[in-house]
C-alpha cells in the first residue's frame, strides 16, 4: 500500500479486512480507492472536487440520489431536479432537491 499519508492517520475504519480488501484495496494494486474525486493542478495541488459515486448516508442508510431524481424527474411538470445531501445534526444528512418547472 502507498502511503501518501503519515503512518497513523487511517483515512477509515473497518471491520471485515477481506471485504476491505476486496472493495478498496484491489481495483489498483498499491492504491486505496477512496470514492472521491478531484484533480492535481499543474503545481502539483491536490483538488478534492467530491464523491464519484451518487450515494448519501442518511441515518445510516445508504441512498442514491440518482434514484431519487429519477422519481421526482418521472412528474409531467418536472423539467429538471437534482438531489444533494445537506447535513443534518441528527441523521447525518437528508436529501434535499431542487426542481426546475
Amino acid at each position: 500500500l502507498k502511503r501518501p499519508l503519515p503512518p497513523s492517520c487511517l483515512p477509515t475504519v473497518w471491520r471485515n479486512h477481506d471485504r476491505f480488501e476486496t472493495g478498496y484495496l484491489s481495483q489498483f494494486p498499491g492504491y486505496y480507492v477512496s470514492g472521491d474525486g478531484g484533480y492535481l493542478d499543474e503545481d502539483g495541488y491536490l483538488f478534492i472536487m467530491g464523491r464519484i459515486d451518487d450515494v448519501i448516508n442518511v441515518a445510516g442508510h445508504r441512498l442514491s440520489t440518482g434514484e431519487m431524481e429519477e422519481i421526482v424527474g418521472g412528474h409531467p411538470a418536472i423539467a429538471e431536479c437534482a438531489v444533494v445531501g445537506i447535513h443534518d445534526d441528527l441523521k447525518g444528512q437528508l436529501p434535499l432537491g431542487f426542481v426546475v418547472l
